[in-house]
């Protein structure tokens, strides 16, 4: 059993991913880095029981044996993501279900010791990052912070979850960055959690209130309360930590900004194409007007031939003798 201090800790880390899992909303592969890797993985949990209330979510453990992970498989459960990656085992077939019906999974590391170096840069990788893709699901990988292997995932991460005095890798962009936690009241929950969440218009006959839920973090009655308080101010935070509303449909997935970024360069770079193009091409000359038969065209008149010269006839040939 661990130690209360153990146990207080672990639950503050938690509660941290919970306050900071909406960072996720549009991401479907993330990596999660630490210091002490057990410490990262309770982050990642926070943030996994937070967004599997909309979509599947998948926690790896890739250091191997953490026990904030390990602890929830059974004991005799001998697969884990090397079944996947390495011998190419579908997902669902190997993640194992927290709850009957929730939708976290938990992918442990397996009875085998990890090769980091062969498990990261297998290209089965790319093949689970676009099933998740298809299925708007996500995946949280608990990586070692001090792993060279690590730069393999870096293609298909769409950001990093920083715990502890840690870098993110290099091309990968940190979307939460968590130092020690402190415990905090539910009003600071509430208030720090609109740092990555939209705020709503003031009460309004339009306006909806969040509804209660029994799938919700353990402080659900204090959370509700100081989010009623809240809301009596204008742009009051009305998503609460670990709700939804009743008949909300999940956000789809929105495009990532690089490939809109990319469109937009693409289409600068062929209007500019265009305008060289026309900037450098010769002047055309003026063609003269086409004629019409309407139009009729002058045409001067020949010359009028001369007359034809007299014929020379044999009298007038032979010269004229006068008799003497």
């Amino acid at each position: 059993m661990p130690k209360d201090s153990d146990a207080t800790q672990a639950e503050l880390y938690e509660e941290e991913g919970r306050r900071q899992a909406f960072s996720l909303d549009d991401c479907a592969f993330v990596l999660a880095l630490g210091d002490k890797p057990l410490f990262a993985a309770y982050v990642a949990l926070g943030m996994a029981r937070v967004q599997s209330l909309r979509r599947p979510v998948y926690v790896v453990d890739c250091v191997g044996l953490i026990p904030a992970i390990d602890d929830l498989v059974p004991f005799e459960f001998r697969r884990g993501i090397t079944s996947v990656i390495t011998e190419g085992r579908p997902l669902n077939d190997v993640a194992v279900k927290l709850e009957e019906k929730g939708q976290l999974y938990i992918l442990p590391s397996g009875a085998a010791k990890l090769n980091h170096a062969d498990l990261m840069a297998n290209e089965r990788w790319m093949q689970v990052t676009e099933e998740l893709r298809q299925k708007d699901a996500l995946m949280i990988v608990v990586v070692p912070a001090d792993e060279p292997a690590v730069l393999f995932l870096v293609p298909e991460a769409y950001g990093s979850v920083l715990v502890g005095r840690v870098r993110s890798p290099t091309g990968v962009t940190a979307l939460a960055s968590i130092s020690a936690p402190v415990a905090s009241s539910p009003v600071a929950t509430v208030a720090r959690s609109t740092t990555s969440i939209a705020a709503a218009p003031a009460d309004g006959a339009g306006s909806k209130r969040r509804s209660t839920s029994k799938t919700s973090a353990n402080d659900l009655g204090a959370l509700l309360a100081a989010a009623e308080q809240a809301a009596a101010r204008p742009h009051a935070v009305r998503r609460v930590v670990g709700l939804y509303a009743q008949g909300d449909e999940p956000r789809k997935p929105q495009k990532t900004r690089v490939w809109i970024v990319g469109l937009c360069l693409v289409l600068l770079g062929l209007e500019l194409a265009v305008w060289y193009s026309r900037r450098n091409r010769p002047p055309e000359q003026e063609e003269p007007p086409p004629v019409t038969s309407q139009q009729v065209v002058p045409v001067p008149a020949p010359p009028p031939a001369p007359p034809p010269a007299p014929e020379a006839t044999p009298e007038a040939a032979q010269p004229t003798t006068t008799p003497p």
